[in-house]
């Protein structure tokens, strides 16, 4: 039988936390005999760390315990969280993070660092926990949502109202502001030349 299962979703980076989250799977081996954890994701721009987590999973006497699924799309991808207990992100910086509503999104709790729009997502401990990016903190939060039982409609509830047109009316106001931004800096530098003797 199949224990518990954690999924990592993204390139594999340093600032993602692929290797806190293993090594918080380590420390709780004991506690949770048969807990596995995902790494889906592939080389990205900013690295890519799979030899070095794959040494490390050996180091830490997990190998057994992780999956490196490489790099998922759509449909598949969504199976993945849709068949795990948590989706887990131990990143050190993101904005608004497509990995967490899409967790959400398929009803699967997360447990994730304060960083970007995290805090304002899980806002509800009906639908993750929010822990500070360390190896004991992880540990603790995996451990702590594993021992709930989750109402995976009520996760999916969380971002139900983040449909396409609420997503596109967002995304140009942002547009806006940033180009009025940008009209008024240039105005000031003309205004300022003119000025200039």
């Amino acid at each position: 039988k199949y224990g518990p299962l954690l999924v990592s979703v993204g390139t594999l980076a340093p600032r993602k936390g692929f290797h806190l989250v293993m090594e918080a799977v380590a420390k709780l081996k004991k506690r949770w005999p048969t807990l596995r954890f995902a790494i889906i994701g592939g080389d990205g721009p900013e690295g890519a760390m799979g030899a070095e987590l794959k040494a490390l999973a050996t180091r830490l006497k997990v190998a057994d315990r992780v999956i490196f699924a490489g790099p998922r799309q759509g449909r598949e991808l969504a199976a993945w969280y849709a068949a795990a207990d948590l989706s887990v992100l131990a990143t050190s910086h993101e904005g608004c993070p497509n990995v967490v509503l899409e967790a959400l999104a398929c009803g699967t709790p997360v447990v994730a660092t304060p960083v970007g729009s995290i805090p304002e997502l899980l806002d509800s401990p009906e639908v993750g926990l929010v822990v500070e990016r360390s190896v004991e903190a992880l540990a603790a939060g995996i451990d702590k949502a594993l021992e709930r039982s989750w109402d995976r409609d009520r996760v999916r509830a969380r971002i139900a109202d983040r449909t396409w047109e609420v997503v596109g009316r967002e995304q140009a106001e942002e547009l806006r502001v940033a180009v009025s931004a940008r009209s008024a800096v240039g105005a000031g530098l003309v205004s300022a030349r003119e000025a200039t003797p």
